[in-house]
């Protein structure tokens, strides 16, 4: 089967939705993978790494525009499926391409580009309700947002999940103390956040709750990521008084994740809505990353993001919204080794059932294959 991936979100740009998809191709045999994505500061040296050819755009964003329908048509030729990663770039080159080549289309939904435009009216509404409807597969990253496009559309949404190396995270001896070196950590219990430096991530809330963490525990939070909040995260760690006890390890390349996962007690994400619910979590890669390193979640309780935890379990669902409830799930797992490590096993576990790339990249090479046969997913 030979598949062209058309997306505005591939590496070495750096986020979620990036990792997702890497991690979906690394499913395929690499001789019918193609991508199509914007050009990047660094992407010769790292597209020269992968097994199958990535064509840049010559510009950083890939905008509906006639010529974008034209390249995607012309790469399009020959294949058998064309992907779309994040369907809000997709609403008017998708049918567009179809009507020109013939060539049926997937389209991966995450959150909010999707479920927010499915809840407008006029010619919004009817553009997403369209392109969906022609697609011959809608693929969700989470039940969350696929509940939300089968309630509005009717279309059904097949799962998949972000498929996890779980060898990857299972760190070498002396990976976990190097880290640590690394990032001035000593022996202190860490709790880790991975994730874009924004608002609706929540690090202002575990920096609000760290002083009790602090004196208590004398915890340290490692943040991991970049993003328009670094400076006032900052700021908010030096009013609060805990500028020491916070690491801002800035954005770390991905080979080296897997040591600041080893390096940590808890993994901590305490997501929230924003738009009075209109913006959710959709799920991200970090979630099954943790799970997959054996390290208990405290996780805001937002849209797909509470899949990411089975509750009591392998870690805790919290409101992020509120530091107070964020500290004291952080405060039992961080006072109680015994109940870190069952929990850390649990999630462990559930990564290995629910993560594996093997588990997921079949499930992935069939919606493909019922898709390019035009049976759907």
């Amino acid at each position: 089967m030979r598949t062209l991936l058309v997306t505005n979100d591939f590496p070495p740009k750096v986020g979620g939705i990036q990792s997702y998809l890497l991690e979906l191709l690394s499913c395929l045999p690499p001789c019918g993978v193609r991508v199509l994505a914007p050009t990047h500061p660094e992407a010769g040296a790292f597209d020269a790494s992968l097994p199958y050819e990535v064509v840049r755009w010559p510009r950083p964003r890939l905008y509906p525009t006639p010529g974008l329908v034209r390249r995607v048509s012309g790469l399009a030729a020959g294949t058998d499926v064309v992907q779309y990663g994040y369907a809000l770039q997709s609403w008017l080159v998708a049918p567009a391409v179809l009507r020109r080549t013939g060539v049926p289309y997937a389209i991966f939904v995450h959150g909010a580009e999707v479920l927010l435009p499915l809840r407008l009216p006029g010619a919004a509404g009817l553009l997403v309700r369209g392109t969906l409807g022609r697609a011959a597969a809608v693929i969700s990253v989470s039940r969350h947002t696929a509940a939300g496009v089968e309630g509005a559309t009717g279309i059904g949404c097949p799962v998949l999940p972000p498929p996890v190396d779980l060898e990857r995270f299972r760190p070498p001896p002396g990976a976990r103390e190097r880290a640590r070196r690394r990032y001035g950590l000593g022996g202190r219990p860490v709790v880790l956040c991975v994730s874009r430096l924004a608002f609706r991530k929540g690090q202002d809330r575990l920096i609000d709750a760290m002083p009790p963490l602090a004196r208590r525990f004398g915890a340290r939070l490692l943040l991991v990521g970049e993003g328009p909040r670094a400076g006032s995260l900052r700021r908010r760690a030096r009013r609060r008084g805990v500028a020491g006890a916070v690491v801002f390890a800035g954005r770390v390349p991905a080979g080296e994740l897997p040591a600041c996962y080893a390096a940590a007690d808890v993994f901590a994400a305490p997501v929230r809505d924003r738009w009075l619910g209109l913006e959710q979590e959709g799920f991200g890669v970090v979630f099954a990353e943790a799970a997959a390193a054996g390290l208990p979640a405290v996780v805001g309780a937002s849209g797909g993001a509470r899949e990411a935890v089975e509750d009591g379990v392998t870690g805790y669902l919290v409101d992020g919204r509120s530091a107070a409830a964020v500290g004291k799930a952080l405060a039992r797992l961080l006072g109680d080794a015994g109940l870190r490590e069952r929990m850390g096993r649990a999630a462990r576990g559930r990564a290995a059932e629910l993560y594996g790339r093997r588990a997921v990249g079949r499930r992935y090479r069939s919606i493909l294959e019922r898709a390019a046969g035009g049976g759907g997913a």
